[in-house]
Formats: structure tokens, C-alpha cells, sequence
């Protein structure tokens, strides 16, 4: 929930921040007996980073370690959930996909390219309000839109190859889960496309 704490209600928040400070007080005793009992897995990897002192500072291993399961359970979530959703849109991609399994990693990149976000209530921008419910298209989504980047921006394609899009942003705020994030996805999404011969919508209603 706080990830979009902003427009959550106060109590949700609360709810919030009391999980996140027991997310951490679990990993902080994890931390601490793994110290003990280095492995062959990523906290431990991470560790020796820390515990080599010009890499990352106790601090930023906490953060890390908690920011690694985030990224890779609760954003994914919603990657997976918004693809599956476009892939049900017609022309159906959903289709060639089970025909060209070889298109997942397109897929997933057009999957992360694609996404929009919907406004929950109305809300004021500079001295316009933008109504409830109304798809909006965030500075990184329409750099995700460049006609000269993405001809045809809005057509959605799993056999897209036109460049690289910005859904886990770059430079020195590039997500750390990214690599992770595609792989679950390319996994779930190609796995589900794999597995069952007919798959559609139910409701027309988004839960975003």
C-alpha cells in the first residue's frame, strides 16, 4: 500500500508503515543469522558486498534485501495481471504467442511498454482536474509512446522490436528487480499461454 501511499487513506497507511517496520525487523534478523551462515544465495552474496566496505553500507543491504522482495512479488504482480489483460485484446496476441513461443521476452517487454495508469478520484494538476477514472499517461508512459521510438505507439504487438522502453526507468535508478521481474513474467505469462488452449474475459471491470 505504500507504494501509491499518496492516495491511500491515513489508516491504510499506518497499516503500511507497521508491515514495513516488520518487514525489516525480519530481515534484520535474517541478516544477522546469515552472517553466521554464508550460502550460496543472494542475501549472502549481498553480505559479502556489504561486509567488503566499498560496495554497500549496512543500511543499503537492508534496503536492498527488502527492495529485492518487493520488486519481486508485489510490482510483478500487476505486470503480470496488466499483461495477461492485453493479451486478451483483440487482434489476439494471446494466440500467436502459444504459436511463437519463442516471443515471450518481446512480449513481456511490450507488456511493460504498453501499461497506463487510471486516475482512482478526481485530481488536480497544475490548474486542470483530471477526472476519476480517466487512463493518464505519466511522462514515462509517453516516452513509452514516441511515434519516432514505437511506430504506432498504441497498437499493442508481442513481435515488437522497435527499442527500448523505460518500465523499470534507467541510469542510476534502474529497479534492481528488474531481471528478476521479467523473468517471473516471461515464466507465468508464457507458462499460462502454454498451458490452456482458450482463455478469456469474464468481466469487463478493472481493478486497477
Amino acid at each position: 500500500h505504500l507504494l501509491a501511499g499518496a492516495l491511500q487513506p491515513p489508516e491504510v497507511v499506518e497499516r503500511g508503515r507497521e508491515a514495513g517496520e516488520q518487514l525489516f525487523a525480519y530481515f534484520r534478523e535474517l541478516i544477522d543469522d546469515r552472517r553466521k551462515h554464508l550460502g550460496d544465495d543472494v542475501l549472502s552474496d549481498l553480505i559479502r558486498a556489504e561486509e567488503a566496505g566499498d560496495r554497500l553500507s549496512e543500511s543499503e543491504l537492508l534496503s536492498q534485501s527488502v527492495g529485492l522482495l518487493i520488486a519481486g512479488l508485489e510490482t510483478t504482480i500487476g505486470l503480470i495481471g496488466n499483461g495477461v489483460r492485453e493479451l486478451l485484446e483483440p487482434p489476439n496476441q494471446l494466440a500467436r504467442l502459444r504459436d511463437e513461443p519463442g516471443l515471450i521476452d518481446r512480449a513481456v517487454e511490450e507488456c511493460l511498454r504498453k501499461d497506463i495508469r487510471v486516475t482512482r478520484e478526481d485530481t488536480s494538476f497544475g490548474d486542470r482536474v483530471i477526472p476519476a477514472d480517466r487512463p493518464v499517461m505519466c511522462l514515462l508512459a509517453a516516452a513509452n509512446r514516441d511515434p519516432d521510438m514505437f511506430p504506432d505507439p498504441d497498437r499493442f504487438d508481442i513481435a515488437r522490436d522497435d527499442g527500448d522502453n523505460l518500465g523499470f526507468g534507467g541510469g542510476a535508478h534502474f529497479c534492481l528487480g528488474a531481471h528478476l521481474a521479467r523473468m517471473e513474467t516471461q515464466l507465468a505469462i508464457g507458462g499460462l499461454a502454454q498451458r490452456f488452449g482458450t482463455i478469456e474475459r469474464t468481466d469487463d471491470t478493472i481493478t486497477w
